[in-house]
């Protein structure tokens, strides 16, 4: 049966508008019973929001980095070692300037957004 969370803090839409520190993201629900009005939700940007882009960084250094990577966790396969970090994209802080109609934002909130159509953001990642 299907059943959503009581308390939901983070969510991840496309961005489909932008008004100032306003930004207004088309979620995805795969419960059919989830309101429809709350598909599309307003994102405020406050001075309080952290707003973080992921980049992948070069793609010559994260391959040497991903093939020893690999080659670690082969190695530590049955030896009972703690399996090794794999490579990390480059997050990089960022204003609301850089956010643009099209782009994928997860957003976290300080409060329950379950029923809230608009809320204020704590951390936006493109």
């Amino acid at each position: 049966m299907f059943q959503s969370p009581d308390d939901i803090r983070t969510i991840t839409g496309v961005v489909t508008a932008i008004d100032g520190n306003r930004i207004v993201i088309h979620t995805e629900s795969r419960n059919p019973f989830d309101d429809p009005a709350l598909l599309d939700r307003i994102v405020v940007v406050t001075k309080d929001t952290q707003i973080i882009k992921t980049l992948p960084g070069d793609m010559e250094a994260f391959q040497k980095e991903m093939e020893a990577f690999i080659k670690k966790t082969e190695e530590g396969k049955g030896a009972g070692l703690t399996p090794p970090r794999p490579p990390q994209p480059t997050k990089t802080t960022v204003d609301v300037s850089s956010i643009a109609e099209g782009s994928t934002l997860t957003v976290t909130a300080v409060e329950n957004i379950k029923n809230m159509k608009e809320f204020s953001a704590k951390e936006i990642q493109i």
